[in-house]
């Protein structure tokens, strides 16, 4: 009995041994595929910092079709700087200084109307939540929807000091200065770049897919030189002018998220409004759109404390 079940084991695994062998057999040597690899039509960049992704940040995926809203409204209102506002501070020209230092560049990073306290380059943005349908788009945004922006290296600063666009624009980068200027953008979504622009030179570039916060724009030549990028999927978003007044035209009707920042306080917490003071969860708050009206939030006072040391 022990000898017969010896003999059916070894004739089992013979079998397998000759199955194996002919599989071996059959197969060549495995062909590499090779990589999708993006097609830059840009100068030769200098080395970029490798993409970075955030699960925090990830992009909402897409859904349906969004509803037919019941009308349109606009949304509006005004960042003022609630507090004296912080002393100008000195920027170090520490290259291309014979040309740097004829336009006297200025810090940015915090610019307060000198007559209103109006707040500037705050950025707000329509930020549907995970269970608000993606918002339609308004018809007057189609002459628009391919159009180039652009970002100009002038007087040895970036011009404006916040731009925002849309994905299915063209970012054209310029250099107006006669010495040449590095610009890097620093995205998280898509793949970043560092192109170094002659003196009058220019590149165009594209964003693929919407970055949840604004991207920082630098110069490694001059590196007081600072700008943002904000890349959104739709039309909504503004950029508060020097007085603070912003005003997002054509929304869908309905309750939406908003959300709120400025490269210092970053995603705006603590504010007041009609003297009562109100929390935004990461900048994020609330509003109602209604139909041929314009939703008008009034004084937003943001909080000096936001802006740490300045």
């Amino acid at each position: 009995m022990c000898a017969l079940w010896f003999r059916q084991a070894v004739g089992i695994v013979a079998l397998g041994g000759i199955v194996l062998a002919a599989g071996c057999q059959g197969r060549g040597p495995e062909q590499e595929i090779p990589s999708a690899q993006p097609s830059v039509a840009n100068p030769v960049p200098d080395a970029p910092a490798p993409a970075r992704e955030s699960s925090a940040d990830a992009v909402k995926p897409e859904t349906a079709a969004p509803p037919e809203p019941s009308g349109w409204g606009h949304l509006s209102g005004r960042f003022v700087f609630d507090g004296a506002p912080p002393a100008p501070r000195a920027l170090t020209i520490t290259s291309d200084k014979e040309f740097c230092s004829l336009h006297n560049p200025q810090d940015e990073s915090i610019v307060v109307h000198s007559g209103n306290s109006g707040l500037a380059n705050v950025v707000v943005t329509l930020s549907p939540s995970r269970t608000e349908p993606s918002p339609a788009v308004h018809d007057s945004y189609g002459a628009t929807a391919a159009a180039k922006v652009q970002l100009d290296n002038q007087k040895c600063r970036f011009q404006p000091h916040v731009l925002a666009m849309r994905t299915s624009q063209t970012l054209e980068i310029l250099n107006s200065d006669e010495v040449a200027h590095n610009t890097k953008i620093d995205t998280l979504k898509n793949p970043p770049i560092n192109f170094t622009l002659p003196a009058g030179g220019s590149l165009e570039q594209r964003f693929a897919v919407e970055e949840r916060a604004p991207a920082q724009v630098s110069c490694s030549i001059h590196p007081w030189m600072v700008a943002w990028v904000v890349v959104r999927k739709d039309p909504y978003f503004a950029v508060a002018d020097a007085n603070g007044a912003f005003t997002i035209q054509n929304l869908p009707a309905g309750k939406w998220t908003f959300q709120a920042w400025h490269e210092q306080a970053r995603f705006i917490a603590r504010v007041r409004q009609q003297d009562q003071p109100a929390e935004w969860d990461r900048g994020r708050f609330i509003a109602e759109i209604k139909p041929n009206e314009t939703t008008d939030l009034g004084e937003i006072r943001v909080e000096r404390s936001l802006f740490g040391g300045r």
